[in-house]
């Protein structure tokens, strides 16, 4: 998926600088791919530095892609994990949202729900956090129906029924927390046994 964003980014990139400065498109298309190359590594760097919680480093490299105006590769998702580790909970939820809409244009080229279910779910948490507990439970069932198949499902129904429990929503919660717990979320059970029975 990602070699097809970044064709994608390319010809995009390779078009919107064609001609200019007397550019061949053959140098615009070289320029634009040491571009996408760059901003790559900057996104790897910043990734790998996210996963060791080394945050601050992170948010650095995260920055300077979006500064030179990159919103490929999932940058802002990435830093929204960032500000989300950071406790800053709406700055995350922009960076989310702003993602999401990029990913969602991209959306009927691609068909790529895993990504745009995780950064549903990742926006549900914050919203959680922030006890804005509709805002939570509209992201978290949008990212089960992305993905229903997906990895983070144990996560994500986790998650709701932690939200409708939050929402005096009952039964719907423990019937989320119970799907959880049979897919592997153990700590599901713990709350199963002190709301549902």
């Amino acid at each position: 998926m990602k070699i097809n964003i970044s064709i994608i980014m390319l010809t995009f990139f390779t078009l919107a600088s064609y001609g200019q400065n007397g550019q061949s498109f053959e140098e615009a298309s070289k320029d634009s791919m040491a571009m996408l190359h760059k901003h790559d590594s900057l996104i790897s760097i910043g990734v790998d530095k996210l996963k060791n919680n080394d945050l601050s480093t992170a948010l650095y490299y995260f920055n300077i892609v979006i500064n030179k105006g990159g919103c490929y590769g999932g940058v802002y998702y990435y830093r929204g994990r960032c500000k989300e580790k950071l406790n800053d909970l709406r700055g995350a939820i922009q960076d989310y949202t702003f993602q999401l809409k990029h990913e969602r244009s991209l959306y009927l080229f691609m068909r790529d729900s895993t990504f745009i279910s995780n950064i549903l779910l990742a926006r549900g948490r914050s919203y959680g956090q922030l006890k804005q507990y509709n805002n939570a439970l509209k992201d978290l069932n949008e990212a089960a129906k992305f993905s229903p198949d997906s990895p983070n499902i144990k996560i994500i129904l986790y998650l709701r029924g932690l939200v409708k429990h939050y929402l005096k929503m009952e039964n719907g919660a423990c019937d989320d927390l119970s799907k959880a717990g049979e897919l592997g979320m153990m700590e599901a059970y713990d709350l199963i046994k002190e709301w549902c029975n």
